[in-house]
């Protein structure tokens, strides 16, 4: 299977990490084809605005998913962007490998998202689970906190 794994931790040494490492070892060593992307080592700029495009349909009213639909069919997007959705398209299983932050993902993460899954590409009117791009793809969340990893793992956990 193609699997892409995305990582939303800043610590190289974290048990966020280590999952994150064990699973791409553990995966390609199955057989399976991994694409990864590491949000902090890459120093994924996670604000989504006018800089997402590289032209805008109205440069003196900002309306995101306008800019997004106009991006979509122009190509007007960041690289950056339309390299991250084009691993959402090769994989079959995406896994999101994050700490859980005020009950959410992290805020790089959530930038991300905010990036990446643009209207009139990933969803639409009525487009989106099922009825959208991801029918037949599959998606796995792996959160952790430390209280929860320290209970489950009976010890101390970096």
């Amino acid at each position: 299977m193609k699997i892409l794994i995305i990582l939303a931790h800043p610590e190289k040494k974290s048990f966020n990490a280590a999952l994150f490492n064990t699973a791409i070892k553990s995966l390609e060593e199955a057989g399976h084809e991994v694409k990864t992307t590491d949000l902090y080592q890459e120093n994924y700029q996670p604000v989504s605005g006018k800089g997402n495009f590289t032209q805008l349909e109205n440069p003196n009213y900002f309306k995101q998913q306008n800019e997004e639909l106009f991006a979509v069919q122009q190509s007007t997007l960041m690289p950056d962007i339309v390299s991250e959705q084009e691993k959402i398209e090769w994989c079959e299983i995406m896994i999101w490998q994050f700490p859980l932050y005020w009950f959410s993902v992290p805020a790089i993460l959530k930038g991300w998202i905010d990036k990446v899954f643009t209207m009139g590409k990933f969803y639409d009117n009525g487009k989106f689970y099922d009825n959208g791009f991801s029918t037949g793809k599959k998606s796995n969340a792996v959160c952790d906190n430390r209280r929860t990893s320290k209970k489950l793992c009976g010890g101390q956990i970096r």
